[in-house]
């Protein structure tokens, strides 16, 4: 469970809060554009979690390639 103190203690400067509470917490860079993930699992302890990371970039570009694709068969697919 995350605290509120270390809850208050991400960097509002560097960080965008997207989801606060106190099992969750999703943050996104505002250099980078990367997203964390943060899932307060409680067990063993209360200071463990899982995290995820996410990079947007990647993401975006993932995206991109599938709806091109898509578009490029869906087009094939008309002439032939």
């Amino acid at each position: 469970m995350f605290t509120t103190e270390e809850l208050q203690a991400i960097d509002a400067k560097y960080f965008r809060m997207i989801v606060l509470d106190p099992y969750d917490l999703t943050i996104q860079s505002k250099c980078t554009g990367h997203y964390w993930y943060l899932h307060s699992t409680g067990y063993p302890s209360d200071g463990s979690c899982i995290i995820f990371h996410i990079i947007r970039t990647l993401w975006l570009y993932e995206l991109f390639v599938e709806k091109a694709l898509n578009f490029q068969y869906s087009r094939n697919k008309k002439f032939a």
